[in-house]
């Protein structure tokens, strides 16, 4: 619950008025709690609180796990010790996969160095599966057209390109129902290595992530994790999404929309108008990518 400071706070108010006011803002008259939850979770466990409540029924799941951080003077480059990012740890343990890669960023741009790194991998047979979010559901439109600019050349390499939207998961059943009037945007940030490796954290693929901001991680050894993430998400049959696939000239991109019954294919960047992709392609000639 979010409440205006006013209504909690003023200028000549005793802190025990104010502590009064705040208790009666948010009393139960005011502020109803929120629906009870479900008897279960997307796999099928109880809440937490009940599993706790009951040490015998808590699940836990054994691994090998490493928590890493940025330095925080890594953008003002005044590194004392210098240490490794993040982000090139991340891409050092993307580059030992040996049969697949899922990543799921809200922020998507590999740059050169990244669209090399695909590329290697794909050389090696690696299946390499990328899920960000749709130019109307990104809460940072630019980052998304920077991203456009290497649709192409993914999907050439052999890349598995799916993009989330609202419009498109309300199609399905099952997110439907969830999302209500909710949107569906992606803010997940995490990848999966071989069906072994969990890498998640606060970091997403893009240049700000690896130049600028000082970004939090942690990956986990563990095919049950793993598995039960690959279960969350349905990613092995991705439903209420876009598929992004080359259109039959080979040099331009379509979206092909999964898990409902017409699975309608378009031409266009979905639930956005000619005039806001407009206005994103002329603001994205004056913002430095590395800034995005």
């Amino acid at each position: 619950m979010v409440y205006p400071l006013q209504r909690v706070a003023g200028t000549s108010r005793t802190p025990q008025a104010l502590k009064d006011d705040f208790e009666e803002a948010t009393s139960p008259a005011h502020a109803p709690p929120p629906d009870p939850l479900p008897v279960s979770d997307v796999l099928g466990d109880p809440p937490l609180g009940a599993q706790l409540a009951d040490i015998g029924e808590a699940k836990w799941m054994r691994a090998e796990a490493h928590a890493s951080a940025d330095s925080p003077n890594k953008a003002l480059g005044v590194m004392a010790h210098p240490v490794e990012p993040l982000a090139q740890r991340f891409h050092e343990m993307l580059a030992t996969a040996r049969s697949s890669v899922v990543v799921i960023s809200p922020y998507f741009i590999p740059g050169d160095e990244g669209m090399e790194r695909i590329r290697m991998g794909r050389e090696l047979g690696v299946s390499i599966t990328v899920i960000t979010n749709s130019l109307a559901d990104s809460d940072e439109p630019l980052v998304n057209i920077n991203y456009n600019r290497y649709r192409v050349d993914m999907l050439k390499l052999g890349v598995n390109l799916y993009e989330v939207s609202t419009q498109q998961l309300k199609r399905s059943d099952q997110f439907r129902t969830l999302l209500k009037k909710a949107r569906g945007r992606l803010h997940a940030k995490l990848a999966l290595v071989d069906r072994q490796w969990v890498l998640l954290g606060s970091m997403n693929l893009d240049p700000r992530s690896a130049r600028l901001n000082t970004e939090f991680g942690v990956r986990v050894r563990s095919f049950d994790l793993t598995q039960a993430l690959l279960f969350a998400y349905q990613l092995d049959d991705i439903e209420g999404v876009y598929r992004v696939t080359l259109k039959p000239d080979g040099q331009n991109v379509q979206w092909v929309g999964t898990g409902d019954v017409d699975n309608e294919v378009l031409d266009s960047e979905p639930d956005s108008s000619m005039l806001t992709r407009l206005q994103l392609l002329l603001f994205s000639w004056f913002v430095p990518t590395d800034q995005l």
